[in-house]
């Protein structure tokens, strides 16, 4: 029998795309700045060991009339880690999306998350991660946020309908090649090596 009777299988994936699709719509209605974009959801190949999401300016372009549109994307592999999870990966993209509107550049290449992220982060209502290695501070800055309480209970809601939404996450097929990227965006180490305990 199946553990996943409150959704048929083929509508798994519609229902955690769904769930993310309206728990974006939550934080824009809680901060009009923070631009459209398209939601998306599905494994990340080879980096979805490495990457929980991205957000991406101007990555899709509509068929009639050429007008582009950012990108909100979600890995699937990465909703292992749960709802409350989830809800802080799209407000830590929903912050990258901030500033994009603004102009802003808050992210190296190598990924060293600025003072622009943090406020814009701390702006949606995050707040900085106590245990961050010395390590990770260096190499990624601000990158380390997680929901404060206002937050929290401001989307519970969302959270919840998260938590229902997701019934089953992708298994990775693959080990890691190694650290590549935001802990935050991309994974931590120890999400990394849970990950590779997974793909074992």
């Amino acid at each position: 029998m199946s553990d996943l009777a409150l959704t048929p299988v083929t509508e798994i994936a519609v229902g955690i795309t769904t769930a993310l699709v309206a728990a974006w719509n939550a934080i824009r209605a809680r901060h009009g700045e923070v631009p459209e974009a398209v939601i998306t959801m599905a494994t990340g190949g080879r980096e979805s060991a490495v990457k929980l999401a991205h957000f991406s300016k101007n990555r899709w372009q509509a068929v009639k009339g050429g007008q582009t549109h950012h990108e909100v994307f979600v890995t699937a592999e990465s909703l292992k880690g749960g709802a409350v999870a989830a809800m802080e990966t799209l407000v830590h993209e929903a912050a990258h999306g901030l500033n994009v509107a603004r102009g802003v550049d808050d992210c190296s290449a190598s990924q060293y998350h600025n003072k622009a992220f943090k406020a814009a982060a701390i702006e949606l209502g995050m707040t900085p991660k106590i245990s961050v290695s010395a390590y990770d501070k260096k190499k990624y800055g601000f990158a380390f946020m997680v929901l404060g309480e206002e937050a929290m209970e401001a989307y519970a809601d969302r959270i919840a309908v998260l938590d229902e939404a997701i019934q089953a996450t992708r298994v990775p097929a693959f080990v890691p090649l190694g650290p590549r990227g935001c802990p935050e965006c991309h994974g931590s180490q120890s999400w990394r090596q849970a990950m590779v305990t997974m793909a074992l």
